[in-house]
């Protein structure tokens, strides 16, 4: 049951379990995290915090994509 809305009705994939999601990060850490480095050095990296509401997560990605 959602905590906010209080809605029961949800589907969830087959992926979607604690083995999927620590084999992501495993992958994550392997082989996205060593190269950011690389790129933040060249001020290639923007960050945008995903757990804002959604309204200001996508005014900070159209921002980036425009030259902001």
């Amino acid at each position: 049951m959602c905590d906010v809305c209080g809605n029961d009705r949800f589907k969830r994939r087959p992926d979607d379990n604690a083995e999927t999601v620590r084999q992501r990060l495993g992958e994550y850490r392997a082989k996205t995290a060593p190269i950011l480095p690389y790129y933040e050095a060249r001020d290639l990296v923007r960050r945008v915090d995903g757990m804002a509401p959604i309204d200001e997560v996508n005014n900070k990605i159209e921002a980036i994509l425009h030259g902001g």
